[in-house]
């Protein structure tokens, strides 16, 4: 378990750099400082289902740590929340632009 809890943290680390290459801006190293936080939290202790991201009794995670979002986007992808396709986009814009809608199976609040 610890090596594939490793192995999903090292993907994550890759898309937060390419997240933020493609952005052109961001704030990589908050990010890359919780990867491994986030990993094992929805990797491993969470009550969460992305085939059920409405179910009631899921567990739910306040992340108050802004400049980490992208490792938060990491995360919800690696799960399977939204294609791949999504994650170089600005998150902003999959969360808020109306042509975006039904692409996020997760809730959010900017």
């Amino acid at each position: 378990m610890a090596q594939d809890l490793a192995a999903v943290a090292k993907q994550i680390r890759i898309d937060i750099i390419e997240e933020t290459a493609a952005a052109g801006s961001g704030h990589p190293g908050g990010s890359l400082s919780c990867a491994d936080i986030l990993t094992v939290l929805y990797f491993d202790k969470m009550n969460i289902d992305p085939a059920d991201p409405k179910k009631a009794d899921r567990d739910r995670l306040v992340l108050s740590k802004g400049h980490a979002a992208l490792t938060q986007y990491a995360c919800l992808c690696e799960l399977g929340y939204f294609d791949r396709k999504w994650l170089k986009i600005l998150p902003e814009d999959i969360i808020v632009r109306e042509e975006y809608a039904g692409v996020c199976r997760f809730k959010m609040t900017l």
